[in-house]
């Protein structure tokens, strides 16, 4: 049988999955250093990026995420112990996406810097007025823009926060980023550039910018250095699952 490791939504989510796996003795929840078959996360696709920042050593199992959430766009759908136990019997036939997360280097107010990875996204944005930088990259020109903010995503976060500031969708390809602005008021930049590293430098209003990276966030970032060589994750779809044509479908319907 499959050796699992359940993570579960902070909250109640995921009571059912809970009592199934109990009931199953054969699924032992204990450590996962103990097991090298899978994870579960068992919630929202916001549960998943928990599991991946808090337990990053988990991270060369494949994660098989089962919905409790509202969207669940990264995550499978099981609604009985009977489909529970099929998926994990079916572990073997699994579709496995492999997913690269972004290295995060912050240029700090103090002069020092600290690292943090984005699965998602990473972004500045004005908590006041505007601001204003310069994003800079091997293959492309110095690109001056000004206004709510500006947005580096992956791939997988290209349909979030990017899609809705105007952003392309990303086919899933490695080294691809997505660079979009956030109501600029310059010509918008919707750029998908393959690059090794973007150099991103807040020129104005420093004081009144925030910059996140996933769930991470700071007051204190005035620079960022992104490049796309952060640690794989590997997501675990049912057999038959379409993730690339998901990711296309409306996230809410």
């Amino acid at each position: 049988m499959t050796q699992v490791w359940p993570y579960f939504a902070a909250d109640n989510r995921g009571a059912d999955i809970r009592q199934w796996l109990n009931e199953l003795d054969q699924y032992d929840m204990s450590n996962f250093e103990s097991f090298h078959q899978a994870a579960l996360s068992i919630g929202g696709d916001g549960t998943l990026l928990s599991l991946i920042h808090e337990n990053s050593d988990c991270l060369h199992l494949p994660i098989f995420g089962i919905n409790r959430g509202t969207c669940g766009f990264l995550l499978n759908s099981i609604g009985s112990k009977e489909e529970l136990v099929a998926a994990l019997e079916s572990f073997e036939r699994w579709q496995i996406v492999e997913l690269q997360m972004l290295r995060v280097q912050m240029h700090l107010r103090d002069g020092s810097t600290k690292e943090e990875f984005a699965f998602n996204d990473a972004f500045f944005k004005a908590t006041r007025g505007e601001i204003a930088g310069i994003v800079r990259g091997e293959n492309l020109p110095d690109l001056e823009f000004c206004g709510d903010g500006i947005i580096v995503s992956t791939p997988q976060g290209s349909t979030a926060y990017n899609k809705s500031a105007g952003g392309s969708i990303l086919s899933l390809e490695r080294g691809m980023i997505a660079i979009t602005s956030i109501c600029s008021a310059l010509e918008p930049i919707r750029l998908s550039i393959r690059d090794r590293a973007i150099e991103v430098e807040i020129t104005r209003n420093i004081n009144q910018t925030v910059f996140r990276a996933d769930r991470f966030d700071t007051n204190d970032c005035i620079g960022a250095t992104i490049t796309h060589d952060g640690p794989i994750v590997r997501l675990a779809f049912l057999p038959g699952y379409k993730f690339e044509k998901r990711r296309y479908q409306p996230r809410f319907k």
